[in-house]
C-alpha cells in the first residue's frame, strides 16, 4: 500500500487507459463536483444579497401634502362616562393639516385623546418621522411637564 493510499484511502492509483496518468476515485470526484457546484449557488446568492443591499430603499410619503384623505381618525370620550366621537368624526379639529416652515405639517392639537392611522396596510418597514412639541397643554395634563410620562 502506497503513502498516498494510506493518507487518502479513496484516492486510487489507476493508470488512465489512454495517457497513463494518475485519476481520482469516482466518488472523490463526485465529492468535489458537489462542493464546486454548493460553493457556486452560495456565491450567486451572496452576490444577490450585496446587490440587494446596494440598491437605496425607496421612501413612500403616507402623508399627501394636502388633507387627511388617506387616514383614519378616531377620537375618545370627551369626558368620561360619555360615549366616544369615534371613527372619523372630529368635529374639534384635533387632527387638521397646517404649514408650518413653511411646509405642510399634520396638526395634532392634543385637546381630546385619540389616535391616527394610515388606511393602508403596511409589513415590514421602516418609518421616518419628523415631530415638533406645542406649548399648548389640555386638562386632565394641562399642568404636567411634556417630558413627564404621567401626570
Amino acid at each position: 500500500m502506497s503513502h498516498h493510499e494510506r493518507r487518502f484511502p479513496s484516492w486510487k492509483e489507476t493508470p488512465s487507459p489512454d495517457l497513463g496518468r494518475v485519476t481520482l476515485d469516482s466518488g472523490l470526484k463526485t465529492f468535489w463536483v458537489a462542493g464546486a457546484v454548493i460553493l457556486l449557488l452560495f456565491s450567486f446568492i451572496f452576490a444577490a444579497a450585496a446587490a440587494e443591499e446596494g440598491t437605496a430603499p425607496t421612501w413612500k410619503s403616507l402623508f399627501n401634502g394636502k388633507d387627511l384623505s388617506n387616514w383614519d381618525k378616531y377620537i375618545a370620550p370627551p369626558k368620561e362616562g360619555e360615549p366616544p366621537l369615534g371613527l372619523n368624526n372630529d368635529p374639534r379639529g384635533v387632527f387638521t393639516v397646517v404649514q408650518v416652515d413653511g411646509a405642510p405639517a399634520i396638526r395634532v392639537s392634543g385637546e381630546m385623546f385619540g389616535g391616527i392611522t394610515e388606511r393602508e396596510e403596511f409589513d415590514n418597514f421602516h418609518i421616518r418621522v419628523e415631530y415638533k412639541w406645542g406649548t399648548k397643554r389640555w386638562p386632565p395634563r394641562a399642568a404636567c411637564s411634556k417630558r413627564a410620562p404621567r401626570c
